[in-house]
């Protein structure tokens, strides 16, 4: 930084009497100093980082907020209503095979679908687009969940007993689901350039990260489920979870896998265990003998295809023939590589269904469910 200019005594009072004399109105205020902008130097990395933070900022998730008089309801029903503990059935955290109610009314649920485009459409038309679209599921989607909340709520206010004004049960919360645009692009991205998708669920309470939406959204694509964190929730609760959802969703298959296996501890080691990230080769098998189911049923011809013997004859395959699944059981960086983009051109595929080019590689996705989906 540069040395301060020494000022006088004499100067600093001048300075004073301009500064009371500019508050009194006496004296127009001097002209404000042009701001000098300082070059940044070659090299310097806050460039990057601040564009990889503007990126990372886009893709924060955006949750509707509940009403102050909500909020406050809830605050003073949470200290009137009574708990009953302990919780009586020990299988609260599986559900049965119960139908939910759904009123004719209202219609179901739905994940945004990512409007159609071409490659000669430029960037701005393809967002435009996109930004349309989603404008309108959201006014659509609120409006829905609105008349939800206040059905349940009239509903509420029919059972309750007439002899008190004290409700004996919390007001509906509406639903929060994803309500950024940016998150909902990389799920479709994901699932386009994706000829597997691995959907990773919290065995803990799968269902918050595996909605009805998501399963139609998914419906038409390649799907693994893979129930995470079977270590944390216990050997009973991941095996009850794995054939609730291999009941309900047969068309997809369900692999538990653990995520952190406990550090080797040293002679100075003190406080906590420590974990590190760790998929055990049991289940790295499981998973990886899924992926080659998958992969088989891409490489099978489509029934359209197999009811015409001319079109069979030239059809190929629009995935990797070839996989070495040996190098995918390996642990560690060299097991894959990261490939694709947003807008990566695929392979041409005719009417007959031929694609004329083999991928390089078997794209695999992940879908990570930390936001939610209606």
């Amino acid at each position: 930084m540069p040395r301060k200019k020494p000022i006088s005594t004499r100067q600093k009072k001048e300075d004073i009497k301009l500064k009371r004399a500019i508050k009194r109105g006496d004296v127009d205020p001097p002209p404000p100093k042009p701001r000098q902008s300082r070059k940044k130097r070659p090299g310097n990395s806050q460039a990057g980082d601040n564009q990889a933070a503007e990126s990372s900022r886009k893709l924060q998730s955006s949750f509707t907020k509940s009403s102050a008089n909500y909020l406050k309801e809830t605050q003073f029903l949470a200290s009137c209503l009574p708990l009953i503990r302990p919780i009586s059935d020990i299988d609260t955290a599986i559900y049965t095979d119960q139908k939910w109610d759904q009123p004719d009314d209202l219609a179901v649920l739905a994940c945004p679908r990512r409007p159609k485009w071409r490659f000669d459409m430029s960037k701005k038309e393809v967002e435009a687009n996109e930004e349309g679209l989603f404008k309108k599921w959201l006014a659509q989607t609120d409006q829905l969940c609105s008349q939800w909340q206040t059905m349940r709520s009239q509903a509420a206010r029919t059972d309750e007993t007439r002899e008190t004004d004290l409700p004996t049960s919390m007001p509906p919360s509406t639903t929060h689901f994803e309500r950024n645009l940016e998150v909902w692009r990389q799920l479709w991205r994901v699932t386009e350039i994706s000829q597997i998708v691995l959907v990773l669920l919290d065995s803990r309470c799968p269902l918050v990260h595996f909605s009805p939406s998501l399963a139609d959204y998914l419906a038409k694509h390649q799907v693994i489920l893979v129930l995470t964190k079977t270590d944390i929730c216990g050997p009973i609760r991941a095996e009850a979870w794995t054939s609730y959802l291999r009941k309900h969703f047969p068309q997809f298959p369900v692999v538990p896998v653990m995520s952190y296996m406990p550090k080797d501890q040293t002679a100075v080691h003190q406080g906590r265990l420590q974990y590190e990230p760790h998929i055990p080769l049991t289940f790295r098998e499981r998973l990886v003998a899924a992926m080659r189911e998958l992969h088989a049923r891409l490489m099978e011809a489509p029934e359209k295809v197999k009811a015409s013997p001319k079109a069979l004859e030239n059809w190929k395959p629009g995935v990797k023939r070839d996989i070495n699944w040996d190098d995918a059981l390996l642990a560690g960086e060299g097991a894959g590589a990261v490939v694709g983009g947003a807008l990566e051109p695929k392979p041409v595929i005719t009417d007959d269904g031929e694609t004329p080019d083999e991928p390089p590689f078997l794209t695999i996705g992940l879908v990570g469910m930390e936001n939610i989906i209606p």
